[in-house]
């Protein structure tokens, strides 16, 4: 028994081209639940969907793979299920799930870009009060220049 989490495109033609690359899977073997993009990052509410049943392996069903949004996440529910699995689409590509890859080269790039993401976070805390600063202290200048020129236009009397 397997389990396609259909994120878009369709399931019979999902299915078809997977056995057209090799991996068959009986249409009637197949528990089918969609389910919307973002809806992946429900951690609790999916992995309860896979711990339903004694399922053999996680197919994840979309339109393209290439555009394919949180596979990395997709990965992590296989990893944290035990369960082998594929990431595939309409076009007949197929993205097979291996513990190496996932662990070798997933994890340090999700780690990795956790890492630069909060060194850009921290500079741009670190630099936006003298920022502020600096663009309060033009702005102080324009307005002064402003006035300056509005009262020396002013006719005298």
């Amino acid at each position: 028994m397997h389990i396609l989490f259909l994120i878009s495109g369709n399931a019979p033609t999902i299915l078809h081209e997977c056995a057209q690359a090799g991996i068959s899977i009986d249409k009637n073997d197949v528990d089918e639940i969609k389910l919307e993009e973002k809806g992946i990052a429900a951690l609790g509410r999916v992995l309860g969907l896979i711990r339903q049943k004694p399922y053999q392996s996680i197919i994840w069903g979309c339109r393209d793979v290439r555009f394919q949004r949180f596979q990395s996440l997709m990965m992590v529910y296989m990893f944290l299920t035990f369960k082998n699995g594929i990431i595939a689409d309409e076009q007949g590509m197929v993205r097979q799930y291996s513990l190496t890859r996932f662990l070798f080269r997933d994890v340090p790039s999700m780690l990795l870009e956790l890492a630069i993401g909060l060194f850009v976070v921290c500079f741009a805390f670190t630099r936006l009060p003298f920022l502020r600063k600096k663009l309060l202290a033009k702005q102080h200048k324009t307005l002064i220049r402003a006035e300056q020129t509005r009262v020396s236009a002013l006719p005298k009397s």
